[in-house]
């Protein structure tokens, strides 16, 4: 038998979903009285059940006389898109917050947005998923979008199928447009242009395009706030979408919109995607003329040669096909059109089809295509093995896992040699007096390397592959002669490989270490989180800025004042003249700086340790030519009150928020190769059970640390590297949570990942994101 409150919610959805299929958004018998009589049910009992239901999130509340309740699971079922608050005052109706009311046909977006390069792993894929969040926003939400890439891309493509999926799910009006104009003609009069826009054209999509490649960011800030101002209080605003045919600064896109869509050049795009964008084009113009027609290899072959762009592609298909229907019509053939190479070519075809690249792609000779019908583009490339276009690998360089995320290594052991001790010495030697002594744990790493290759250590082979780097530094110059006179004065003859191998290795060594002013250090409890972020920002920054010191968890005082000594020691050898930053836990953060501010060899600030965010501003910040510690000061404390506002907020857990949020965004570029977007929903929904299931508050704090270092930990996996290793885990566990920890992660299923390959070190890792956070929280 149902409860009193399964009746009542029974009722309301019932009730909310009959409005809606009859147009009628007033829901007048969704109130409290209407129920009690409905269901005969006391009315003082249905107002408590009422307000129960909408404190756990299943019911909308709308003030008024009376007080209407509307069921959030049909509202949601019904327009996904729209994002809609617990509680509308009495001045407020559902309809203001939905565009059309149409249901939507389709339950999500991503299933209708189809376009070549759209799929997981496709060229478009990031554009497409970064795009998405967009048809989420609140209606009265002021959407802005950045699109560049080179003329010929696709963008315009791109907005005439976002317009054609908004039209699909009911988000836009069947004779919605998107209307195109030149940044230059809009901004000289902003105000008629959008009326005379507006007086004839259903604009859902404006488009404004940049045709010089510099934008001045005054004038861009400017007119954005007026465009923002034009449309404040008209009901149905357009999306505006910026186009520039070059890259413009990033730093002024984002802090205009988060949303920064980047299209690849044809030449960047795999083959099997220009292909099937040839063959969609020809489609297209065989449902036109109602025509088949049979497309060959070596057609496609020239065609893609031929043409650098997609515009260019375009014209070459229409133009192509036009010819060919005037050469049939005249001749009497008129079933179906053929295009090959004898099109396109005189003559001499033969041997400039030879002189050309052969399709990487494997696909048939000759390719029906019928009037209306559907080329099926996972059977055509069935037997290819292109790879699909790939993010860049910033990771693919032996040095960079050897050098840039070395941590300390294991002692060179001593040779049961005299002349074995005096190369080790000799090399150790040779480093003391040079600029490696700014970086103790680098030093000691590239010693070690030198030695391997005295010894033509096997190890090093990969090292021959890598392309010679040439020294260019005095410094480099002088530290190498003296290793190679260490070599003949042990008589330890080197090979012009070696030497070029000792090159590299210094060079590379050397670049990494340069160009920093401000080193920092995290010192910290939670040594894992420490690594991973230490790690994460050197391989992005392409420097070793970040050092990690552990600390060490001891009540003893003679041990604490040890480790305090060796912390200072540290920060003096690593000093570059500037001071050194120290990022710390809340609980050491005083006693570290008692200790430092009496001391003269180093200069020092110490920041409390809390999340990825004040990490990337002490990095902006401290990258800056002639940054020192007094100067960054104050932007530092001004970043760090920012921070703290963030982390204590929990806008967070808002999908629409979430997927557009800055930080995040910028996370996923420290993880190229991970698909973030998808990856960052999954650990989201691990995350929300393992909250849940532990009683944590779920803020901004806890969701941005548990889903950085998750996609760290998938980083690692795809790439090889083990950020972790030679770290020592000091933390006291407690294993039952660590279970549930893990337990919630096996729990996700995706194509993404594969849980089984998580380690244990991986859900410690994620453990010391939780109680990390958990205790600024």
């Amino acid at each position: 038998m149902s409860t009193n409150k399964e009746k009542i919610l029974s009722y309301l959805k019932e009730e909310t979903l009959q409005c809606i299929n009859h147009h009628n958004f007033t829901f007048e018998k969704c109130n409290a009285l209407i129920l009690s009589m409905e269901l005969y049910i006391d009315r003082t009992n249905v107002s408590r059940i009422l307000n129960d239901l909408h404190k756990e999130g299943k019911l909308i509340k709308k003030a008024g006389r009376p007080t209407t309740f509307i069921s959030r699971e049909i509202i949601r079922n019904s327009f996904p898109f729209v994002s809609i608050p617990d509680t509308l005052n009495k001045n407020e109706t559902i309809s203001d917050f939905i565009r059309y009311d149409v249901p939507a046909k389709e339950q999500t977006i991503v299933q209708s947005f189809s376009m070549v390069g759209s799929q997981q792993n496709g060229s478009l894929y990031e554009a497409v998923t970064r795009i998405l969040p967009v048809f989420y926003l609140p209606k009265y939400f002021f959407k802005i979008f950045f699109m560049q890439g080179e003329a010929g891309t696709g963008k315009k493509f791109f907005l005439e199928e976002m317009l054609n999926r908004a039209k699909t799910l009911g988000l836009a009006a069947r004779e919605s447009s998107v209307y195109y104009i030149e940044f230059s003609d809009i901004y000289v009069n902003l105000r008629q242009s959008i009326e005379m826009m507006e007086k004839d054209h259903n604009i859902f999509i404006l488009a404004i395009e940049f045709v010089q490649k510099n934008v001045d960011f005054e004038i861009l800030s400017g007119f954005v706030h007026s465009l923002e101002i034009q449309y404040k209080n008209k009901k149905d605003a357009p999306m505006i979408a910026f186009i520039g045919a070059s890259e413009l600064q990033s730093d002024l896109l984002h802090s205009i919109s988060p949303v920064i869509l980047n299209f690849p050049s044809a030449k960047d795009r795999p083959q099997t995607e220009l292909i099937s964008i040839l063959l969609s084009m020809i489609q297209k113009e065989s449902n036109r003329l109602d025509k088949t027609m049979l497309v060959s290899s070596q057609f496609i072959q020239l065609v893609l040669h031929k043409c650098s762009n997609l515009h260019q592609l375009e014209n070459e298909i229409l133009y192509t096909i036009s010819r060919i229907l005037y050469t049939s019509s005249t001749a009497g053939k008129n079933n179906e059109l053929m295009l090959d190479a004898s099109v396109l070519l005189d003559n001499e075809r033969d041997d400039f089809i030879k002189s050309i690249p052969e399709l990487k792609a494997e696909i048939p000779d000759k390719i029906q295509i019928r009037p209306n019908g559907e080329i099926d583009f996972n059977k055509l490339f069935l037997n290819s093995h292109e790879p699909l276009a790939e993010t860049k690998n910033i990771v693919s360089d032996y040095f960079t896992k050897q050098l840039l995320i070395c941590s300390r290594v294991t002692g060179v052991v001593s040779e049961n040699s005299y002349s074995g001790d005096r190369l080790i010495s000799g090399i150790t030697k040779a480093f003391n007096k040079s600029v490696f002594c700014q970086d103790p744990f680098l030093k000691e790493k590239v010693e070690h390397m030198i030695l391997s290759v005295f010894r033509k250590d096997k190890s090093l082979d990969i090292v021959k592959e890598t392309s010679s780097m040439d020294i260019q530094t005095p410094q480099m110059k002088s530290l190498f002669n003296n290793l190679l006179q260490l070599a003949q004065t042990n008589h330890c003859k080197l090979s012009k490989t070696q030497e070029k191998m000792i090159q590299s290795i210094l060079t590379y060594a050397h670049f990494i270490m340069s160009d920093i002013h401000i080193p920092v250090i995290i010192t910290s409890k939670y040594h894992l989180l420490a690594s991973n972020y230490a790690n994460i920002f050197n391989l992005f920054f392409d420097r070793r800025i970040i050092h990690t010191f552990p600390a060490v968890l001891s009540g003893k005082r003679n041990e604490t004042r040890t480790n305090l000594e060796n912390l200072y020691e540290f920060a003096v050898s690593i000093n570059r003249g500037q001071g050194v930053l120290i990022l710390s836990d809340a609980d050491m953060k005083q006693t570290i700086t008692n200790y430092f501010f009496p001391k003269t060899k180093v200069l020092s600030y110490n920041v409390q340790f809390h999340s990825f965010i004040l990490v990337k501003e002490i990095l902006r910040l401290s990258v800056k030519k002639n940054a020192s510690i007094i100067s960054i000061i104050p932007n530092l404390l001004i970043s760090q009150n920012d921070e703290i506002k963030i982390l204590k907020d929990n806008q967070l857990k808002s999908y629409t928020l979430r997927s557009a949020d800055k930080h995040l965004l910028f996370a996923s570029k420290l993880t190229p190769g991970i698909n973030t977007f998808t990856t960052n929903e999954l650990f989201f929904r691990a995350l929300r059970a393992i909250a849940k299931k532990l009683d944590i508050k779920l803020n901004n704090s806890l969701i941005l640390e548990f889903l950085f270092h998750a996609n760290c930990i998938l980083f690692q996996k795809k790439h090889d590297f083990d950020f972790s290793k030679n770290v020592m885990d000091h933390m006291d566990i407690d294993y039952a949570v660590l279970e549930v920890i893990q337990q919630k992660i096996q729990e996700l299923s995706s194509p993404d990942f594969h849980v089984s390959a998580f380690t244990m070190k991986d859900y410690q890792i994620l453990y010391e994101a939780v109680f990390h956070s958990a205790l600024q929280g």
